[in-house]
């Protein structure tokens, strides 16, 4: 089976950094983006010219016309996708909720809420045994595992790894970044640091509630 991945919010930071990986790695990769066409179309050659297959799409992942389109593109193209990678997100303006316009939460919520949901249903259509796939793989950022909890489903978030659907879901750190300009999804400073040191996350500071013994 090939093995066909997407990246998406991938033209730049850690999503360029997974394309590349996966890439390298045996894997047709399709380089999704919103604004940054030529950081996407630049990743995408340099993929090719070590020897691997890549295109770079535009798609708006809060958009569902545009997530189908993207999917559709990558079937024709590349062919079904057995990996996908929710890179894309934003944080929106940091200001008072006050303050706050709608049309700022609505882009926030279209791209980390809508935009993940859509992608993976899109991606467990084509990957899923009882859709008639051959399974496959969805990562995104562990902030945002809990936007696909079901009751029910301890142990899954999609709720399709106990179903013998072949659909394996992993969620990956983080945070604040500067990837796809339109589309961002990569971990800050904060998150490079801790992972140099080998760790997930900040250690949690320990209290004492008096002497030690």
């Amino acid at each position: 089976m090939a093995k066909v991945a997407i990246v998406t919010g991938a033209s730049r930071g850690i999503g360029a950094a997974v394309a590349r990986l996966l890439g390298a790695n045996g894997y047709a990769v399709c380089v999704n983006y919103r604004a940054g066409k030529e950081a996407a179309e630049r990743m995408g050659a340099d993929i090719a010219e070590k020897g691997g297959r890549a295109i770079a799409v535009a798609a708006d992942v809060a958009r569902i016309d545009e997530v189908r389109r993207l999917f559709e593109t990558v079937d024709q193209q590349l062919g079904i996708v057995t990996a996908l990678v929710n890179n894309a997100g934003i944080h929106g303006p940091r200001i008072r909720v006050d303050e706050l316009a709608v049309k700022d939460l609505q882009q926030v919520i279209g791209i980390n809420v809508v935009g993940l949901i859509t992608c993976s249903q899109e991606a467990v259509r084509r990957m899923s045994m009882r859709h008639g796939g051959s399974g496959g793989a969805i990562c995104e950022h562990f902030l945002r595992r809990c936007l696909y909890r079901q009751s029910g489903q301890r142990g899954s978030v999609l709720g399709v790894e106990r179903g013998g659907e072949q659909i394996h879901h992993r969620a990956f750190p983080g945070g604040r970044g500067r990837g796809d300009p339109g589309q961002r999804g990569e971990p800050g400073a904060d998150s490079h640091r801790h992972a140099r040191a080998g760790r997930a996350g900040p250690r949690r500071r320990r209290y004492s509630r008096g002497p030690s013994r």
